[in-house]
């Protein structure tokens, strides 16, 4: 999905898993193991919300301290999950229509 934030687009594939190098700073920053960690960025957390948005920048290239990250947590929760929502809905279905070929008997 590609997730439109602060003037900048990330993807993030969500059927990727989280690696061990990813998530042990997520850990020593937050406090909380991916699990928790995803539930504590579904109740805004901060630190946890911090985590997310450096998981993102770190996927897409860019290197940053995680700490350091001060943005609308709110306004970004809602981009990351308008995100998925438009991931989530089903492709257009061809139209059924007329073949083209008139019978002119």
């Amino acid at each position: 999905m590609i997730i439109k934030f602060d003037g900048r687009e990330y993807e993030f594939d969500t059927a990727t898993g989280i690696t061990v190098k990813e998530a042990m700073p997520i850990k020593l920053h937050t406090g909380h193991g991916v699990r928790s960690w995803w539930k504590a960025v579904a109740e805004l957390e901060p630190e946890a919300c911090q985590g997310l948005l450096w998981l993102l920048k770190r996927r897409n290239g860019e290197t940053c301290d995680m700490a350091s990250l001060d943005f609308d947590i709110v306004v970004f929760l809602n981009a990351f999950n308008e995100a998925g929502a438009a991931e989530a809905k089903p492709a257009p279905k061809a139209r059924k229509g007329s073949s083209g070929n008139a019978n002119t008997g």
